[in-house]
């Protein structure tokens, strides 16, 4: 299985660009981080797939090894630049807040509802039953019926946090400036209530990253004086280094409060190679367009081919196979979310009027 990661690792160098001279300005731009988006699609597949097959070879050790070594900081880059992005969108956008809750919140969870019923139709047909009361919270994220949850409802709740962010400062502060400056504040603290919350009710993996929103949050409000620091070769080396370092000291740790913070170190690990790396090519644009698509939906194909007798066995037709059926699964979705959303958007449109 360890061939599926240097296929990505080849994807990955395909069309990579170094800047010798400072840093990319666009290192955070929607095109960058729409591939690394990609590239840890890919790397959720390949963890995910351990939950339907065998893997028991000398080479499979190692392909479990780097997905551990990974472990939870594989999904803190989508953190890191859905609270980048938001930032980005409030700094830049005017009346961006009063439009928050239906395209950022509404749609997502229209998704991800979407993709909920076709679970569940999935287990109907498969003969999967789950109680009543576990396919009515699946909806929101709180408990599953097959599908990846945990991320979503979590997303969710951050949403809804952001909206009530925006409230307050809206009724709190009249300066444009102070909204800017304090919003990232607020939005670690209710961060934090969030993950006290998770830390009494989910297990640890509901929680352990979530520290990267903020963080992403933070790194937009200060980007400028950022980069004013890292275009100095011995300061690009020393924070990324000393990243490195730390990343090391807090994943050995091994608890839930050091956890948060080496997920933190990930992404600025992740940030800082792509201010001198740019990871740009056609492949890993379409997985980053599609990542969520291949996220919500590539379970399914698991799901089908582990109930066939025999294609657990067959771990790399399984794989391919899965992989295959994910890629057509999320490109047809996709074509079909925009549809549907487009009619959304006019009953939307009309209830308005």
């Amino acid at each position: 299985m360890i061939s599926l990661l240097i296929i990505l690792v080849f994807i990955c160098f395909y069309g990579i660009k170094f800047n010798n001279n400072g840093i990319y300005q666009d290192y955070l731009s929607k095109t960058q981080t729409t591939a690394i988006r990609g590239i840890f699609a890919c790397i959720i597949f390949a963890s995910h797939l351990r939950g339907y097959i065998t893997l028991n070879g000398a080479m499979d050790q190692v392909y479990n090894t780097i997905l551990s070594l990974i472990g939870q900081c594989m999904v803190s880059v989508f953190f890191f630049y859905s609270g980048y992005g938001i930032m980005s969108g409030y700094k830049k956008k005017k009346g961006y807040e009063d439009s928050f809750l239906e395209k950022r919140l509404f749609f997502t969870w229209f998704h991800f509802v979407i993709a909920v019923v076709f679970y569940n139709l999935i287990n109907l047909l498969l003969n999967i039953h789950y109680p009543i009361q576990t396919v009515i919270l699946s909806f929101t994220g709180w408990e599953t019926v097959g599908n990846s949850n945990w991320f979503m409802f979590d997303t969710f709740l951050l949403y809804i946090f952001v909206w009530i962010t925006f409230k307050i400062i809206n009724i709190v502060l009249k300066n444009g400036a102070d909204k800017q400056k304090y919003f990232p504040i607020i939005i670690m603290f209710f961060t934090g209530i969030m993950i006290v919350m998770l830390h009494f009710t989910k297990q640890s993996w509901w929680y352990d990253t979530l520290v990267c929103f903020p963080l992403g949050v933070f790194y937009r409000n200060y980007q400028e004086k950022i980069d004013i620091y890292m275009r100095s070769y011995r300061t690009y080396l020393l924070v990324g280094f000393g990243s490195i370092i730390f990343y090391y000291i807090t994943y050995k740790m091994g608890n839930f409060v050091s956890y948060n913070v080496c997920a933190c170190f990930f992404v600025l690990i992740i940030t800082w190679f792509t201010m001198k790396i740019k990871v740009d090519n056609k492949i890993l644009n379409w997985l980053g367009l599609h990542s969520f698509y291949i996220y919500i939906y590539m379970r399914i194909p698991m799901i089908i081919l582990s109930k066939i007798e025999g294609f657990s066995g067959h771990k790399y037709v399984f794989a391919v196979l899965s992989l295959l059926f994910t890629l057509l699964l999320s490109w047809i979705m996709a074509k079909i979310q925009t549809k549907l959303d487009a009619g959304m958007q006019r009953i939307i449109n009309q209830e308005r009027k």
